[in-house]
C-alpha cells in the first residue's frame, strides 16, 4: 500500500454548501497525472462540482458572469488577484449538472483555456453542453506557453482582463480553431469545421450570438 497523494500538494474540494467532499493533488515531482482527485463517492461526483463555486457563487451572480479555467491553481491565483467569479471543472468536460448549476447564477459563461491544441479541444467539449442549456458562452484563448495562472502571476489581473476583453463568440472560436489546426484549404478540414459549427447552431439560441 502507498499514499494516493504521495509527492503532491493537496487542495481541498468543497461542495456548493462549503463542505469538504474530496481532495485534489497537484504533482510536485513530474509524475502523471499532473492533477489527481479523490475517487468518486456518494458525496463526490466530478460532474456535479465546480472547484471554488462555494466561494465564487455570490460574485458570479453580482457580475452576471462566470469565468471558467482548467486547474485549481488557475482559480486560486485569480481569486488572490481579486477576480473572484472564477471556477474550474476538476479536469472533466462540462456536464448538464454543471450547466444547470451555473444557469442558476448567471446567463454568461466565459471559458479561458491554454492556447495549445489540448486546451482548444477541452473548450470545444464544454461549449455545446453549456449552450444546450441556453447559456451565452464565449472563449478566451491564451498564447502558447501561457496559462491563466502564469499570466496573472506575471502580469496581474490586468493581464488576464486583456484576453477576457478579446474573447470570441462560438462561431468565431470554431473558425479560429479550424485555422489553428492548419491545412484549412483541405476539404476534410473544411468539412470538419462545418460539421462542428452546424452542431453548435443546432443547439444554440441564435439571439445569444453577438
Amino acid at each position: 500500500y502507498y499514499d494516493r497523494f504521495r509527492n503532491r500538494l493537496i487542495v481541498p474540494i468543497f461542495d456548493v454548501q462549503g463542505r469538504v467532499v474530496a481532495f485534489g493533488g497537484r504533482s510536485l515531482d513530474g509524475q502523471e497525472p499532473k492533477y489527481l482527485n479523490s475517487p468518486e463517492s456518494e458525496v463526490f461526483e466530478k460532474g456535479k462540482i465546480l472547484f471554488a463555486f462555494d466561494k465564487a457563487s455570490s460574485n458570479i451572480r453580482k457580475n452576471d458572469k462566470a469565468v471558467v479555467v482548467e486547474g485549481y491553481f488557475d482559480v486560486i491565483t485569480h481569486h488572490d488577484a481579486g477576480l473572484t467569479n472564477v471556477v474550474a471543472s476538476l479536469g472533466t468536460s462540462f456536464s448538464q449538472r454543471h450547466a444547470l448549476l451555473l444557469k442558476r447564477f448567471t446567463k454568461e459563461v466565459l471559458i479561458i483555456y491554454d492556447g495549445d491544441s489540448a486546451g482548444m479541444r477541452a473548450a470545444t467539449r464544454g461549449l455545446n453542453t453549456l449552450v444546450k442549456e441556453g447559456l451565452q458562452v464565449k472563449v478566451a484563448l491564451l498564447p502558447n506557453g501561457e496559462d491563466p495562472d502564469s499570466l496573472v502571476r506575471n502580469g496581474g489581473s490586468e493581464a488576464i482582463k486583456t484576453y477576457l476583453d478579446r474573447s470570441l463568440n462560438l462561431i468565431e472560436f470554431q473558425i479560429q480553431r479550424a485555422v489553428e489546426q492548419g491545412a484549412i484549404q483541405k476539404i476534410e478540414v473544411k468539412s470538419k469545421a462545418v460539421q462542428d459549427i452546424a452542431a453548435t447552431l443546432a443547439s444554440l439560441d441564435l439571439s445569444l450570438i453577438h
